[in-house]
């Protein structure tokens, strides 16, 4: 019905890799459908008892809702390792325009892994990249999307390949 939303890779070739944690479609397509039934059940009500009032307080009330269902339904990370470059670029973007992004040189990076939530975020896991000086780079957020162990390996795959022999 939606787009997949599962952590997946997209491209894999000797020389590169992309990776892509996709916007949680079916979450933003929830909350607005919410909004507006929210936002039509009293408009409808008030038009049924002839009710004078401004309606303007009820849009108000649901433009945070919508907002959030928008950003919900256009966020999503792209992560590329090019060995041609020697780097990995990391993007992340919200309502379409790039919100964050940071580069990292492939030799940098040990293999990446993934981290199961804990306490409020148990049922969760959460994709990274663990450098060599043991920081760890978040390329997802705490979700229960599904993808995060294969895309883990993939990237392993990939970095192993390419290391230097």
């Amino acid at each position: 019905m939606f787009p997949s939303s599962e952590i997946q890779i997209l491209e894999r070739s000797n020389d590169q890799l992309l990776m892509v944690d996709p916007p949680f479609f079916s979450a933003g397509v929830l909350i607005i459908t919410l909004a507006l039934i929210g936002i039509l059940v009293p408009v409808l009500v008030r038009r049924a008892h002839r009710e004078d009032g401004n309606p303007w307080t009820i849009l108000i009330a649901a433009v945070p809702f919508l907002v959030i269902a928008i950003a919900l339904a256009t966020s999503r990370t792209t992560v590329v390792f090019n060995r041609h470059t020697n780097s990995v670029d990391i993007q992340h973007h919200t309502f379409g325009i790039t919100r964050s992004q940071s580069s990292f040189k492939l030799d940098q990076i040990s293999a990446a892994g993934v981290m199961e939530g804990e306490g409020k975020k148990k049922g969760t896991r959460l994709l990274y990249l663990l450098l060599r000086n043991g920081k760890q780079i978040p390329l997802s957020s705490y979700s229960s999307q599904q993808g995060h162990a294969a895309v883990a390996e993939g990237i392993n795959e990939f970095l192993r390949s390419n290391s230097p022999r």
